[in-house]
C-alpha cells in the first residue's frame, strides 16, 4: 500500500493511501477519504502571502507525493482534484465546504466579510468566474469574465461582456453605464474608468456607488492618499481634485509636487513657479523664477518664503502674504538678525529687514550676527565696527 503523510490541520491528520485522501481527526477518530489527483494549500490573498499555492501532485500509480508537505500544518483551506479535472474545498479541520465541480479553485480571501461571509473563495467554471462563501454556498454565480476586488474588499468589479458591475459588499449590484472599458480600483472607494473618444482613451473617476465624479476628459488619473486625485488633460495640463470632484488645485499647470515635509505643493507653469497649501489655498502665485524656503533660526520650521522675479528677491511670509516686493539682490535665509529678521544685499550693501518688510537702520558695507545675542548686531559702514540694535539705533560698546 503506497503511502504519503500530507500533513496536520487542526485535529485533521491528512494522508495519501493508494491515490485516496484521508483524513482522520485526532478527536473523533473518524475518518473522511476520496479519490483525488491532486491536492494544493491555498494562499490567502488578502495576506498576499508570497509564493504560488503548495501543491501536491501524485504520479500516474499514486505513489509519489511531491513536494514533501512539512509546513502544512499553516494552512487555512486546501483544493482537491478529482480525475476528471474537477475542484473542490476543504477547510483545515477536514470539512468539505464544496464538492468537486469547479473547473478551478483561484484564490481564498480570508477575513473579509463579503456579503456576511467572513472567507470567500474565487472559483471558475469554463471562462467565467463566480464566488463562494466558506459556509459553501454561492455568494455570486460563475457567470462573469472578470471579478477583481477594490482594495479593503467592500466592493468588486465584474465584467459580463462588455459591460461592467460594482458587486457591493451589503449586497448590492450596480449596473455601470455601457461605454467603459475599463473599471480599475485606485482607492478603497474610487476607480478609474476609461472611455474611448475619437480613438483615443480618456479617463474618470467613479465612487462606489458608480456615480461620476470626475468626468472622462483625463488623458490620466491616479490616487495618491496624501493629497488627493492627480488629473492630466489632454493638453498635458495637471490639477488635484479630492473625492467628491472639487478641484483642491485647478488644471493649468504644467507640474505639480507635492512636499511631504512641508505640507506644500510646488506648481510649476511655463518655467515658472508658486506654492499652495495641502488644502489648495495659494500662498505663492506662480509667477516667480524661484522660490526657497526660509526658515525659523535654528530651525527646519519653514516661516516664509524667498521669492526671485529676474535676480529681484522678496519675500511672503507662511499665510502667503506679501511681505516684500521683490528688490534685493540677495535675501538669506538661513541668517536671521534679531531672530525674526532678514539679512538683504543691495547695491553692494547689506540691510536688516523685519517681518513687516521695513528696513531696520542704514544700508552697510557688513553686517554680521553676534553669537548667542539677539538684541544687536555688528555693523560696519567704514573701517570699525559698530552695533545696532532691533530699533536701529547704533553703540559703540555692548
Amino acid at each position: 500500500m503506497a503511502k504519503a503523510f500530507l500533513g496536520k490541520f487542526g485535529d485533521e491528520l491528512v494522508t495519501i493511501e493508494d491515490g485516496r485522501l484521508k483524513m482522520r481527526n485526532t478527536a473523533t477518530n473518524e475518518t473522511r477519504e476520496g479519490d483525488f489527483s491532486e491536492v494544493r494549500v491555498l494562499k490567502d490573498a488578502v495576506k498576499k502571502e508570497p509564493g504560488e499555492d503548495e501543491l501536491f501532485v501524485f504520479d500516474e500509480k499514486h505513489q509519489n507525493l511531491l513536494p514533501n508537505a512539512s509546513d502544512a500544518e499553516c494552512m487555512h483551506y486546501f483544493v482537491t482534484k478529482t480525475n476528471d479535472g474537477k475542484e473542490g474545498i476543504y477547510d483545515e479541520d477536514g470539512n468539505r465546504i464544496t464538492e468537486n465541480k469547479y473547473d478551478s479553485v483561484e484564490a481564498v480571501y480570508c477575513g473579509i466579510d463579503f456579503r456576511d461571509v467572513k472567507d470567500v473563495f474565487m472559483v471558475k467554471n469554463g471562462d467565467f468566474y463566480g464566488l463562494v462563501g466558506c459556509n459553501g454556498l454561492e455568494i455570486v454565480s460563475p457567470v462573469y469574465d472578470s471579478i477583481t476586488f477594490w482594495e479593503e474588499y467592500e466592493v468588486a468589479t465584474a465584467k459580463i461582456g462588455t459591460k461592467f458591475r460594482l458587486l457591493l459588499a451589503n449586497g448590492r449590484t450596480i449596473h455601470l453605464p455601457d461605454g467603459y472599458k475599463s473599471v480599475e480600483s485606485i482607492a478603497p472607494d474610487i476607480a478609474k474608468v476609461m472611455v474611448e473618444s475619437d480613438a483615443e482613451e480618456r479617463y474618470g473617476v467613479i465612487n462606489k456607488y458608480g456615480e461620476l465624479i470626475i468626468p472622462c476628459n483625463y488623458i490620466e488619473v491616479s490616487y495618491d492618499c496624501r493629497v488627493g486625485i492627480w488629473v492630466t488633460g489632454e493638453k498635458g495640463k495637471v490639477g488635484i481634485v479630492d473625492k467628491t470632484g472639487q478641484f483642491i488645485i485647478l488644471d493649468v499647470f504644467d507640474e505639480i509636487m507635492f512636499s511631504d515635509i512641508r505640507n506644500i505643493f510646488i506648481t510649476m507653469r511655463e518655467g515658472l513657479t508658486g506654492r499652495f497649501s495641502k488644502d489648495g489655498i495659494q500662498i505663492v502665485p506662480t509667477i516667480y523664477d524661484s522660490i526657497r524656503n526660509s526658515y525659523m533660526p535654528d530651525s527646519d520650521i519653514i516661516d516664509g518664503f524667498i521669492v526671485n522675479d529676474e535676480f529681484r528677491f522678496g519675500l511672503y511670509d507662511i499665510e502667503g502674504h506679501l511681505i516684500v516686493n521683490p528688490k534685493y539682490d540677495l535675501i538669506h535665509h538661513r541668517t536671521r538678525p534679531f531672530g525674526d529678521c532678514w539679512l538683504a544685499e543691495i547695491n553692494g550693501k547689506k540691510v536688516v529687514v523685519n517681518n513687516e518688510g521695513t528696513e531696520i537702520g542704514k544700508r552697510y558695507r557688513d553686517i554680521s550676527l553676534i553669537k548667542g545675542r539677539t538684541d544687536y548686531v555688528k555693523v560696519k559702514e567704514f573701517l570699525s565696527w559698530r552695533y545696532m540694535d532691533k530699533e536701529g539705533n547704533e553703540v559703540n560698546k555692548i
